[in-house]
Order: structure tokens, then C-alpha cells, then sequence
């Protein structure tokens, strides 16, 4: 694995892997776009799993809650396929639709990192924001402050 000098047309440096075919090796090069939702991706199972461990979180998406049920190596296991599998098969799709595939990548980009953002915030702030504002009912009394 090494990262490619810039294309003579601008096009930037690519991850470039070698991989054995029949008929000797082939390069192939992963999209920035995959890149990203690699990083997203990897780093949202490890954030949950460092907040799952510490008892200070659960999961927040239904489908993966499930599979935690079965354990953490259940969990981390199709937490990784539904990452890996669609990149692969856009990877593999962009030798027929690269312009299709580079803005469809770039649509899976935007609504992860908002389904992620608006989860966070409805799971995490907005709990603290109302305990915030929340007055506790009960007789109202006067409390006499120190001086």
C-alpha cells in the first residue's frame, strides 16, 4: 500500500494497492470519498465502544442494538461488513460510473455525518438541556442566602 503521486490532469495523490491476478499484479486505488467513510465509520465503532465500555452509553441505532445483544464480536463484526461491503462494491462499481459512484459516495458521506450529528445531539445534548431547564415541582419556599 502507498500513496500515489498527483495525476498529470491534477487529479490528487490516491491510496494504491497491489493485489495478485491471474495473470500477474493489478493496482487499484481507493476514492478520497471511501477514505472518509472509512475514518467516519471506524471512528464512530470505536467512540461507541469506548463509551459502551465505560457504562456511560448504549447504542443508539436500532439495528445495532440488536446486534449487540449478541455480544460485542457480534457487534463490531456487522458493524464492519456494512461498512466495508458497500465501499467495496462502489469501488468495484467505479470502473463502469466513476462521476455516479464519486457523488453517491459523497451523498453517503453528507448523511452519515448528519443521521451521526443529529443522533449525538438528540441522545446527548438534548437530555442535559432539558434536565437544565427542569424545575422541580413541589412547594415553592424561601431560602435565606448567606451574607
Amino acid at each position: 500500500m502507498w500513496l500515489s503521486e498527483p495525476q498529470a490532469d491534477g487529479t490528487p495523490a490516491a491510496w494504491r494497492f497491489r493485489f495478485a491476478t491471474g495473470k500477474g499484479f493489478a493496482d487499484m486505488s481507493l476514492m478520497k470519498e471511501s477514505l472518509i467513510l472509512i475514518v467516519i465509520g471506524l471512528g464512530d465503532l470505536l467512540y461507541t465502544l469506548f463509551l459502551m465500555g465505560g457504562r456511560q452509553a448504549t447504542e443508539g441505532n436500532p439495528v445495532m442494538a440488536y446486534y449487540l445483544q449478541f455480544g460485542v464480536g457480534a457487534f463490531v463484526l456487522v458493524k464492519l461488513a456494512l461498512l466495508f461491503l458497500p465501499i467495496f462494491v462502489a469501488e468495484w462499481s467505479k470502473r463502469f460510473k466513476p462521476n455516479f459512484v464519486k457523488w453517491m459516495m459523497r451523498g453517503a458521506i453528507a448523511v452519515y455525518a448528519a443521521t451521526y450529528l443529529v443522533m449525538f445531539v438528540t441522545l446527548n445534548v438534548a437530555p442535559i438541556v432539558r434536565d437544565r431547564d427542569h424545575i422541580p415541582a413541589g412547594p415553592a419556599r424561601m431560602v435565606e442566602r448567606p451574607r
